[in-house]
């Protein structure tokens, strides 16, 4: 699957700027849409139907990243997620798998960037 672009959810602007980061640092290449919330997710959502690839942070203001997702599920079955978390308790696992949402524990490494692309790609 070719991915043509990731919205990345997060709302540190700096944890935002990190994966960013991290990527560019590999040979490849994508385009980025950022959204500091949930309901910023949404509304940039809206108007671009060929984002089906998402980057979220699961602590946020407002609607937390498994909200998120499941909104988005709910209008784009076919969209695919990675949840970024600190939380690593097995109930956030199990609520993940249930929404086939795959995670990824913070700190967020180059390493960690890459995994999360070529899970995107399978």
């Amino acid at each position: 699957m070719k991915i043509k672009k990731i919205m990345l959810v997060d709302d540190s602007r700096v944890s935002r700027m990190m994966f960013i980061k991290f990527l560019e640092e590999t040979p490849l290449s994508f385009e980025f849409v950022e959204a500091g919330s949930g309901e910023e997710a949404l509304a940039l959502l809206t108007n671009n139907e060929e984002l089906k690839h998402f980057v979220v942070d699961y602590n946020m203001p407002g609607m937390n990243g498994l909200e998120l997702i499941a909104k988005v599920k709910a209008i784009d079955p076919e969209a695919v997620f990675n949840l970024l978390t600190a939380n690593i308790q097995p109930d956030m696992y199990v609520r993940c798998e249930k929404l086939g949402v795959s995670v990824t524990a913070k700190p967020i490494t180059k390493e960690k960037v890459i995994d999360i692309i070529k899970e995107f790609q399978k």
